[in-house]
């Protein structure tokens, strides 16, 4: 069974849903679905012109995934645009920045709201209460960074050093 997608963190919504070429009705076109995310990691990289690691943080994702994401918004944008086709901007997984997310002590059950755009993520976070382990609360078996008793290298646990 395939992981959850976590939803990523969008700044902005575009106030267009549709870019074509002028002077070609929609219906002879044909027609490339662009995310929400993936637009907003095109605003960040190459509007806002973030380093990839800082716009990853701005989304709440990590950096190879924000790469992927910025890929394929990339070559839907040079596919329309060599190819003529429209451009349609929709769906995805994300939220806006505001809404909370819900992390979890994965060992005396505490949980407490966390606004996204923090840059905190569940997998590094720290239990209020007792400082344990915490997840997300909407994934079901705690797949987001149950962090437990990792030591590195040196013999150190790797919860200490993320802190």
């Amino acid at each position: 069974m395939p992981r959850p997608k976590i939803p990523r963190c969008v700044g902005w919504l575009p106030g267009q849903i549709i870019f074509k070429p002028r002077g070609v009705p929609l219906e002879k076109l044909d027609v490339i679905n662009l995310r929400v995310e993936e637009v907003e990691a095109l605003r960040l990289a190459d509007i806002e012109d973030l380093y990839q690691e800082d716009a990853a943080k701005k989304m709440d994702v990590s950096r190879t995934t924000f790469q992927r994401i910025l890929k394929e918004a990339r070559g839907k944008v040079a596919t329309a645009l060599i190819n003529g086709k429209a451009l349609s901007v929709e769906g995805g997984n994300y939220v806006l920045p505001g809404e909370a997310r819900i992390f979890e002590c994965v060992n005396c059950g505490f949980s407490w709201e966390e606004p996204f755009g923090t840059g905190k993520r569940a997998c590094v976070a720290k239990c209020k209460k007792c400082g344990g382990s915490t997840r997300r609360k909407d994934c079901q078996k705690g797949r987001f960074g149950e962090v437990r008793g990792r030591v590195n290298r040196w013999g150190k646990d790797a919860r200490d050093e993320r802190a």
